[in-house]
């Protein structure tokens, strides 16, 4: 899952972006709160493992507190060793975050955070305690198997065991992919680690838009039959892009890896009816798939050469144009993938059509690179920038005022005073008070009298 933070990859280091939208796709909360609904009770005990910046815990949270319940997050909140998601928490305090989402959602009499690694937490509650236990921690075969087998035991007769990043079944994908991933984070949108010890502990089990879920009988485990509302059961959502080659994006969805023309736009490969479309290209391994892609493309200039100049049938290269792909955002910059470059826009300038509109380095509020971790410096920059004249502008509307509220004030005392001042032959007035009126019109108006 998308775990609240993205980097956008580059040599020259990653870009981070904080947000506080974890969830892959809106269809996950509905089906995290139909099932801590389908067992919550007054009174209720819902245990999240691993929470980072809390949007699982704000559904799990609402539920709790409609049934007056608590709701138990465990989560060390220093990222997933080896990940991202770690290098974030070196820079940034996750769990303020955490709990001020929590606050701000009126569920701190409800969210009880327990920092700490699930392993050393879990090794301290009382078994068979909870209605719903949800694990979203470390996706590491060994730490995933680790966590089912260790909060199983916890959950109540009746009650429900879930968790997320679970895109299939075992035989959703070939053993020698899950072995070989099953030490990482993600391969390739895969959390193998997951995936396997999901299947390793139970015979069967639902899985619903990545989301893994059994319910206790007794001793033993079944898979739950639930309707969610408004959502139409899948096993996983569309997968994400792994990466892009010539003008197609690569994703995996089980065995195999797609490629996907740009001029297609946003299709799902998990319709069985996209995966058969004749534009998309399919192989085992990312590797067999860019030499597949690769040769289609050279055939298909050969044959156009061969023909006069025919147009290359869709999304082959000279094909129909590509369309943009958005990669993130960074300090109110979309950075965009387009044509081989990459793009930063400020959102300040709207809707852009790469395709139609001039945009050049020399655009405002527009950056262009080769890749993007060469952005980083230049949109810091640009945002430092815009930071001080900000500051700059109301610093001379403040000062503005305040000599506008004190030169009359001043002018009277002075007045009082029988302090000196008189006028020239031009009119000018000479003395503190004309200092001072001079002084005005330059900070104000940029008047040129005021030089006199």
């Amino acid at each position: 899952m998308f775990k609240g933070a993205r980097w956008l990859s580059g040599s020259a280091g990653p870009l981070l972006d904080l947000k506080q939208k974890q969830m892959a796709v809106d269809e996950q909360a509905v089906i995290l709160a139909t099932l801590a609904e389908s067992v919550a009770r007054a009174g209720c005990r819902l245990l999240e493992v691993g929470s980072w910046c809390g949007d699982s815990t704000m559904v799990l949270g609402a539920v709790a507190k409609r049934h007056d319940g608590h709701l138990f997050c465990i989560d060390w909140w220093k990222g997933n060793i080896g990940t991202d998601l770690e290098r974030i928490a070196e820079q940034r305090d996750v769990f303020s975050v955490f709990w001020q989402r929590v606050r701000e959602s009126g569920l701190e009499d409800v969210v009880i955070p327990m920092r700490g690694k699930s392993e050393d937490i879990g090794g301290i509650l009382a078994p068979g305690r909870f209605d719903l236990i949800y694990i979203d921690g470390d996706h590491r075969h060994e730490s995933a198997c680790r966590d089912v087998a260790g909060f199983s035991p916890m959950v109540r007769d009746g009650g429900v065991l879930c968790g997320d990043d679970c895109e299939g079944r075992l035989a959703d994908f070939d053993p020698e992919f899950l072995e070989a991933g099953k030490d990482r984070d993600c391969v390739e949108s895969v959390h193998c680690g997951v995936v396997l010890a999901v299947g390793q502990a139970f015979h069967d089990y639902s899985i619903d838009y990545n989301i893994w879920s059994v319910q206790r009988t007794g001793p033993g485990w079944r898979p739950l039959d639930i309707e969610f509302p408004g959502v139409r059961r899948k096993r996983q959502f569309s997968p994400p892009v792994i990466e892009s080659h010539a003008v197609y994006n690569l994703v995996r969805y089980g065995r195999l890896v797609y490629a996907i023309p740009h001029a297609l736009g946003p299709v799902d490969v998990t319709e069985e009816e996209t995966r058969r479309r004749p534009e998309i290209v399919s192989a085992a391994s990312v590797a067999a798939l860019r030499k597949k892609l690769d040769k289609a493309i050279a055939e298909s200039r050969d044959a156009a050469r061969a023909q006069g100049g025919a147009a290359p049938p869709p999304g082959q290269a000279g094909g129909p144009a590509a369309l943009p792909i958005k990669l993130g955002a960074f300090l109110g910059f979309n950075i965009v993938r387009y044509q081989g470059v990459i793009y930063a826009l400020h959102r300040g300038l709207g809707p852009l059509d790469l395709g139609r509109q001039r945009v050049t380095p020399e655009t405002r509020g527009v950056l262009v690179a080769g890749f993007v971790g060469e952005l980083l410096l230049p949109i810091v920059r640009f945002r430092a920038g815009s930071v001080r004249r900000r500051v700059l502008g109301i610093w001379r509307q403040w000062k503005a005022s305040t000599i506008r509220q004190w030169l009359p004030a001043g002018r009277q005392a002075n007045r009082g005073r029988g302090a000196f001042q008189h006028e020239d032959s031009t009119g000018a007035v000479k003395g503190p008070e004309g200092v001072q009126r001079r002084r005005l019109r330059r900070a104000v108006h940029g008047d040129p009298e005021g030089d006199r």
